[in-house]
């Protein structure tokens, strides 16, 4: 979806605690294994809130399913998307999408 509304995307996710280095490599390798097309970068830290904008001061949009990291990136200046894969449809994300391109837009 992300593709088709804004041609391309990136991976922002958080490390295991304790196990950076592993998490991030295992990360990485089910994102090569699992994922067509592939991102545009990957981002491993716990700290997504730091890429919650563009240096030109445009929003970046996640997608997450923790409340608390939602909030850091929001107050950071990103837009945040509330999704649990097993709760909510992809309806969820799709509205999201849709909102978020209408920030985009201004």
């Amino acid at each position: 979806m992300a593709i088709q509304v804004f041609g391309s995307y990136n991976i922002c996710s958080s490390p295991l605690r304790g196990d950076y280095e592993n998490s991030e490599a295992m990360k990485k390798a089910w994102i090569a294994e699992n994922l067509n097309p592939q991102p545009n970068q990957i981002i491993i830290t716990p700290q997504k809130g730091k890429y919650a904008k563009q240096p030109d001061g445009t929003p970046n949009i996640l997608v997450d399913d923790r409340n608390t990291v939602l909030t850091e990136w929001e107050q950071s200046g990103g837009i945040g998307i509330k999704y649990q894969a097993d709760e909510d449809g992809l309806d969820t994300v799709a509205r999201g999408l849709r909102r978020a391109f209408e920030i985009a837009k201004g």
